[in-house]
């Protein structure tokens, strides 16, 4: 009995102890959101489907974001100003702490980025405290003899199943839909961006996971590098996950776009000396590019991995190369399920994050080299989620093959077909892209070089033995 009742004093005083502790609670993240808000107003369609006024911990925070609210719903303007004045005429904004903490909220935030990631953040610390209350609640009930034990259950399981639906508050009336339209068409702010991919009017958007296919050889890297590139020089910064390749051969396949000298022979320091300094000597490349080419990517971290380069670079696109090299874990599971788990999961989060996803993925290689669909898609499972597919294909490739680069005829030299297999956003065609092998650069055909022609034989021949593909 002694010991029992040792026991149970300790079991006690954790309680008291858990009742006593400061409920779960975010007041920075609730200061930034709200202070991203007011300093951009646009801000707000990336977290009005998340939060709302009981979301928020301070009982000033609440106010200030119905106030917020209902500017949005009359289409009025949402600033500091602004919403000072609805607070105001709503005998309001003394209980907030008026106009000066207001002004304190824009003071301690410089920008909207991040803020739909500060967002759940809030959210999860709400479910939290709802989660404690509803427990409380329980157990207070579950001590009552006069209640129903099966009456309890059932109104426990309704209470918790509601919190759950909290994680996905997304249903509304499309009439909300339509408002929120609206405001971004009279502020004039995309609702998704529009990646445009140097390759004539070729672009994947954000809020996307897109797949590039193609047969081995089609230049699939040579076309995320060189579009990472394209990016690169409009601002935008690009991640690369290279599964395939260390970050020394990938960087050194970039170089070689601008110089055509051997990647190989870069990384193994078989260069001539002149070539040396001609590397030396050539245009830097970009800082606004970071490759990750971990080694450990699986089915059980890659969702992990993508959130994490993405916060932490503020990436705008990300590339896998690629994704029939990401490791199964899952040794249970069909390997097309767990790619399809794998996508789906990649469409949420370029989703959830607001940003653009891209798998290169391999095709299944056929003996007479026919044109693919996406079902050629090695091991499957990655269409469905994917919202466009852009497939490579070389249909000279049997032709060519064995032929020295200069001595194929110009007019089918490096010529790809970009087959847009999917289109969930754009009309399905395909564009002609050149894949200059030498330099493994990829554009569009009409822009390809001319001049390639006129090389003549003893440089046709140190292209061909510095042409190396990895």
């Amino acid at each position: 009995m002694q010991d029992n009742s040792k026991k149970t004093r300790f079991t006690r005083n954790k309680t008291e102890d858990i009742y006593s502790r400061i409920p779960p609670q975010a007041r920075e993240l609730e200061e930034a959101v709200l202070g991203a808000i007011l300093i951009e107003s646009s801000a707000l369609t990336h977290v009005s489907d998340i939060l709302k006024a009981e979301s928020f911990y301070v009982d000033a925070h609440a106010t200030i974001w119905n106030s917020i609210i209902n500017l949005s719903n009359k289409m009025q303007p949402i600033d500091l100003l602004s919403v000072t004045e609805e607070l105001r005429n709503n005998a309001k904004l003394e209980e907030v702490g008026g106009g000066y903490y207001l002004s304190e909220l824009t003071n301690k935030v410089a920008s909207s980025a991040n803020i739909e990631y500060h967002a759940r953040i809030i959210i999860q610390k709400f479910i939290q405290r709802d989660l404690i209350r509803i427990s409380n609640d329980i157990i207070r009930d579950a001590y009552e003899d006069t209640t129903d034990v099966f009456d309890l259950l059932d109104t426990a399981g309704n209470r918790l199943l509601s919190l759950n639906n909290i994680k996905s508050n997304n249903i509304k009336s499309i009439a909300q839909v339509e408002d929120k339209i609206r405001r971004s068409l009279v502020e004039k702010k995309p609702m998704a961006k529009s990646y445009k991919l140097g390759l004539d009017d070729m672009d994947f958007l954000s809020k996307t996971f897109n797949v590039v296919g193609g047969y081995t050889g089609t230049g699939k890297t040579a076309f995320m590098c060189s579009v990472s590139s394209n990016l690169a020089a409009q601002g935008y910064r690009v991640g690369i996950f290279s599964i395939e390749m260390s970050a020394e051969m990938l960087v050194a396949r970039m170089m070689q776009e601008e110089n055509s000298i051997s990647a190989k022979k870069m990384i193994t320091q078989g260069l001539q000396e002149e070539d040396i300094e001609k590397i030396l000597g050539q245009k830097r490349l970009s800082d606004q590019i970071f490759v990750d080419d971990s080694t450990d990517m699986s089915d059980k971290n890659i969702l992990l991995k993508v959130k994490a380069f993405l916060l932490k670079y503020d990436l705008d696109v990300v590339w896998i190369d690629f994704m029939q090299m990401i490791e199964i874990v899952e040794s249970k599971k069909l390997e097309v399920r767990v790619l399809e788990t794998i996508s789906k999961g990649l469409q949420n989060v370029a989703k959830e994050f607001d940003r653009c996803i891209i798998g290169l993925a391999q095709l299944t290689p056929t003996e007479k080299n026919e044109r693919p669909t996406y079902r050629n898609i090695r091991n499957g499972g990655l269409a469905e989620a994917a919202s466009e597919i852009i497939l490579l294909f070389d249909e000279y490739a049997k032709q060519n093959d064995g032929e020295l680069w200069n001595n194929i005829p110009f007019d089918r030299r490096g010529k790809i077909k970009g087959i847009h297999a999917k289109g969930r956003y754009s009309a399905v065609g395909n564009i002609d892209l050149y894949f200059n092998k030498p330099k493994q650069k990829m554009c569009s055909w009409n822009d390809k070089p001319y001049d390639s022609s006129l090389l003549n034989y003893e440089e046709k021949k140190t292209q061909q033995e510095s042409l190396d593909i990895f």
